[in-house]
Parts: C-alpha cells; sequence; structure tokens
C-alpha cells in the first residue's frame, strides 16, 4: 500500500508491474504483505502487463522498455521516484 500511495501522490494513474513470464504474477495477491489492510478499496488500479504491451504503451511517448531499464540502472541507489517526470 505504502508503494501504490507514494505513486498517487506523485500523480501516478495506475501501477504497471511489466512481467516477462505470462506465467509469473497471476494477481495482486502474490504481492501482498502479512498484516496490511487489504479490504480498503483500491485507489489506484495495479496491473502486470507483458514487455510487448509495455514497448507499445512506452513508444506513444518516444521512449522504450530498455530506454527505461538503463534510466533505473543509472540511477542505482537514487530514490526509484527519480524516474517518473
Amino acid at each position: 500500500d505504502g508503494f501504490v500511495t507514494e505513486a498517487m501522490i506523485r500523480g501516478a494513474r495506475a501501477v504497471l508491474i511489466v512481467e516477462d513470464n505470462g506465467y509469473g504474477l497471476r494477481d495482486q495477491v502474490q504481492l501482498a504483505t502479512l498484516g496490511e489492510d487489504y479490504l480498503r478499496r483500491p485507489t489506484l488500479p495495479v496491473l502486470a502487463i507483458t514487455p510487448a504491451a509495455a514497448e507499445q504503451l512506452l513508444a506513444a511517448s518516444g521512449s522504450s522498455l530498455a530506454a527505461v531499464e538503463d534510466t533505473i540502472k543509472a540511477q542505482a541507489g537514487q530514490t526509484p521516484w527519480q524516474l517518473a517526470p
């Protein structure tokens, strides 16, 4: 919940998880943390998408998955929120 709340504060409209393996992440239950409050209505959609879907979304803004990964690697040790404009 902390990650989603922080994303929302920073203006996110959704959280997208890029999943390489179509058989990996099946639903948000796998992301659950013991002891958290899961009865609240979600405030932000959290979706798992394929790399191909991510490429299509990023291409619309002139970017690519490789460019995002390069930015993440360049910011190693820094807060990941710096990735978002």
